[in-house]
């Protein structure tokens, strides 16, 4: 006999001789490991929702600095640095399309159209993230 086969004929012996303690043959369909299932679950939220008020800022609260730019996935202030790339972007982008313009109507036809941008670049919120790299040991 096979393992599974084994396992149907010893939950039929036990179901005919009426040793079953319910018609859940599973562990995890038992009503106290489903009890065990939601408690574990509501600790989860409860220590989830204590982290979020205690470790991370609102940045949607009245008291917030209202002079710093706010990432919304954490809640954290932004470094000074970084906000003013952010909030210059705007201004460096009006720059590019004048510049492009004027290359338009003073240079040579195939140096008009075809000639490389310089590309523009800026700080963000995924500069402020630490990058770590797996060594093999």
């Amino acid at each position: 006999m096979n393992r599974p086969f084994q396992a149907r004929f010893a939950e039929s012996l036990i179901e005919i001789s009426g040793l079953s303690t319910g018609s859940n043959s599973r562990k995890c369909l038992r009503p106290s490991e489903i009890l065990k299932s939601e408690n574990m679950v509501e600790n989860i939220i409860e220590n989830i929702i204590n982290v979020l008020k205690t470790q991370f800022l609102n940045p949607f609260q009245e008291d917030t600095d209202k002079s710093k730019l706010f990432n919304l996935v954490s809640g954290c202030p932004e470094d000074d640095e970084i906000s003013e790339s952010l909030l210059s972007l705007q201004n460096d982008g009006i720059q590019a399309m004048k510049s492009f313009e004027t290359r338009l109507t003073t240079k040579e036809p195939a140096e008009m159209f075809f000639g490389t941008l310089k590309r523009n670049k800026f700080k963000s919120w995924k500069d402020t993230s630490k990058k770590f790299v797996a060594k093999k040991d």
